[in-house]
């Protein structure tokens, strides 16, 4: 079923795309901007994020301990987008697992401002990969299809590609993390151990 060029407008100011762009799109004629839409829908499933969570300060300092004393964790928190303001002592946590994991590394008696400088530190990191396989996929699918006009025939092949990117990408960083973690895991407990050896000879 077609979308009416208003529903269109509204739908892509929702997701950010500023107006003059919106304007250029369907100013362009035929189906572009419908399809443009379903493109950024089908981003949209490829995504599959987990459903974030409202939690309360009472809740927050009942997990982590009472703000008063580190207050700058959760600052540091707000700013690496683990938690996002509401007001009224609310938040929203858009990565639940996240911030489990990190009640878990506190739990096991690693600092929080610890946990969350590696949290920054890891988020840089896959910021950068995540940019690599976007990258990759607008240079090596996106870019030919848009110079050779856009081919009718080829828009369910570039939708599907889309949907795949998220899951395919996911598990090729896993697939090259696992290991990686080993064997920094190895190595350390290796030098450690070296280290303790030396000591007692």
């Amino acid at each position: 079923m077609r979308t009416s060029t208003g529903c269109l407008i509204q739908e892509m100011q929702a997701e950010g795309l500023k107006l003059n762009a919106i304007q250029r799109l369907v100013g362009g004629g035929g189906d572009w901007a419908e399809r443009f839409a379903g493109l950024r829908r089908a981003f949209a499933v490829a995504l599959e994020l987990e459903a974030s969570e409202i939690i309360t300060l009472a809740e927050l300092e009942e997990r982590f301990g009472p703000v008063e004393r580190d207050p700058k964790s959760l600052d540091k928190a707000q700013r690496l987008g683990v938690l996002i303001p509401l007001g009224d002592g609310t938040f929203e946590v858009p990565s639940p697992a996240l911030l489990r994991a990190a009640e878990e590394v506190a739990e096991r008696s690693v600092p929080l401002p610890a946990a969350l400088s590696a949290i920054e530190r890891v988020q840089r990191q896959a910021e950068s990969a995540s940019r690599t396989f976007v990258k990759l996929f607008m240079d090596e699918l996106w870019k030919p299809f848009n110079d050779a006009g856009r081919a009718d025939e080829q828009w369910p092949q570039i939708t599907e590609s889309i949907e795949r990117l998220r899951p395919l990408a996911a598990e090729s960083l896993v697939a090259l993390f696992k290991p990686l973690l080993a064997a920094e895991i190895e190595g350390a407990f290796g030098r450690a151990l070296e280290t303790q050896a030396k000591r007692k000879g």
